[in-house]
C-alpha cells in the first residue's frame, strides 16, 4: 500500500497528497502522475488561474493538469526527488551500477557480434572483444546481482511474473535479505507455474 510522504492543504482548501509510489492526489480523488519537476505555467493555465481568482505569479503546475500554489509544488519536487535518492539501486546498492553497466555492455557487444555475422562483409571482423566477466562481478556484488535478478522478472509480460519481481525489488531496496528474498520471490514463480500447469 502506497506511503504518504507529503500533504498539504492549499489556500482554497484543496488537500494535495504526494505517495511514495510518485502519484499526487487532490482532496483524495484519482491519483495523478506526478511530474520529474515544477513546470511552469502555460499560457492557458495562467487564464485559468486568472478564471479562478488565483494569482498566476504564486502557482506552478505539476504534470498536465495540477495547478497549485507554487511553494506547495516545489515542496513536492523536492519531496519526491530525495525520496528517489533512497530507492536508486545505483544509489544504495553496492555494485549495482557497475554490474548493471556490464551486463548492458556485454548486450551491446553481442549485438554488434550478431550484426556482423548476418552481414558477408563484416562477419570476418565479427568479436566478443570487450566482454566483461558478469559471473565474477556477480559473485563480489550479490546484493546487486539479486536485485538485477528481480528487476529482469519484473520486466516480464506475465502479470504473476511481474508482479512477483516488483515485489522483490521493493523488498531488497528496503534492506531485506538478498538470499531470502530471491528465494521467495522464485518459489512464488514456481506455485503459479504449478497451479497454471493443473489447467492444461
Amino acid at each position: 500500500m502506497p506511503i504518504i510522504l507529503y500533504s498539504a492543504t492549499t489556500t482554497r482548501g484543496t488537500v494535495v497528497t504526494l505517495y511514495d509510489d510518485g502519484y499526487i492526489t487532490l482532496n483524495g480523488g484519482k491519483s495523478k502522475t506526478l511530474a520529474p519537476y515544477t513546470v511552469e505555467l502555460s499560457s492557458r493555465h495562467r487564464e485559468v488561474c486568472i478564471q479562478q481568482g488565483i494569482d498566476p505569479e504564486t502557482c506552478a503546475s505539476l504534470g498536465a493538469s495540477i495547478i497549485i500554489e507554487r511553494d506547495i509544488a516545489e515542496q513536492i519536487v523536492s519531496v519526491y526527488a530525495a525520496h528517489r535518492d533512497t530507492i536508486d539501486p545505483r544509489k544504495v546498492i553496492d555494485g549495482y551500477a557497475e554490474l548493471s553497466d556490464a551486463i548492458d555492455r556485454n548486450h551491446e557487444i553481442r549485438r554488434k557480434f550478431d550484426r556482423d555475422m548476418d552481414s558477408e562483409s563484416r562477419s570476418s571482423f565479427a568479436s566478443l572483444s570487450g566482454t566483461i566477466d558478469t559471473n565474477e562481478l556477480k559473485a563480489k556484488y550479490p546484493r546487486a546481482a539479486a536485485y538485477i535478478k528481480a528487476e529482469n522478472m519484473s520486466y516480464k509480460t506475465n502479470d504473476a511474473a511481474a508482479t512477483a519481481g516488483s515485489r522483490a525489488m521493493k523488498r531488497i531496496i528496503k534492506g531485506e535479505d538478498h538470499e531470502t528474498v530471491i528465494s521467495e520471490m522464485d518459489a512464488e514463480w514456481l506455485s503459479y507455474c504449478d497451479e497454471a500447469m493443473k489447467f492444461n
